[in-house]
């Protein structure tokens, strides 16, 4: 009997061990969605973002400079920057004052060589919550349109020049996202403006040939 059960035990997952996971399926990393991020103001955004740079600065100072690497990136101390720029990114711009948060987190992500890294994993955890099959509140998901827009926004004058940046814009658009009925709905209601894929904004930037 006991070599029974441990037989399934080991198909099961030998089966498992064949499935494509999905890592960002049915969670959402969103700390703060676009609506709560839309009442702070830049002063406020600012704190956010400057509280996660210090964060990950006190965690970055303790690696030792590796002498054949030079500076090594400590994984926690990209993880608060991350946090910060899906933050930054999350929040619509109606006020102008995203490029000015986002340059500073650009700088500290160049430092440590892990801006294209956290923008890609961006991308890809705002894509898979967008898929139509992902399971995710209209304000999760509605948060996730903002935040590619405004990441294609901050990427765009330099996508030319920068091939981890047009790979980007160019998988967005590829994703050809639609935008989720109850999304466009919400959206509506607080603003009176329709909400944009981001797919259409992308294949602006970059037709498909």
């Amino acid at each position: 009997m006991k070599n029974i059960i441990a037989l399934a035990a080991l198909t099961s997952l030998a089966a498992c061990s064949h499935e494509k996971v999905n890592p960002y399926a049915g969670k959402t990393q969103v700390q703060y969605d676009s609506v709560q991020l839309q009442m702070k103001n830049a002063e406020q955004m600012n704190a956010l973002v400057v509280a996660k740079i210090k964060k990950a600065q006190a965690i970055q100072k303790q690696q030792e400079v590796d002498d054949d690497r030079g500076i090594v990136a400590e994984p926690e101390a990209i993880e608060q920057l991350k946090d910060a720029t899906r933050i930054v990114f999350a929040r619509p711009d109606q006020d102008g004052s995203r490029e000015h948060t986002f340059a500073r987190l650009r700088r500290e992500l160049s430092d440590l060589n892990s801006l294209n890294t956290v923008l890609q994993d961006l991308t890809n955890e705002a894509l898979a919550a967008l898929r139509p099959d992902a399971q995710h509140s209209p304000r999760e998901q509605g948060t996730y349109i903002v935040l590619l827009n405004n990441l294609m926004a901050e990427i765009r004058p330099d996508a030319n020049s920068n091939p981890a940046f047009r790979q980007i814009i160019e998988q967005i658009r590829d994703a050809k996202i639609e935008v989720p009925e109850k999304v466009r709905t919400q959206q509506m209601l607080r603003s009176m403006a329709a909400p944009v894929s981001p797919s259409e904004i992308a294949a602006k930037i970059f037709p498909k040939k």
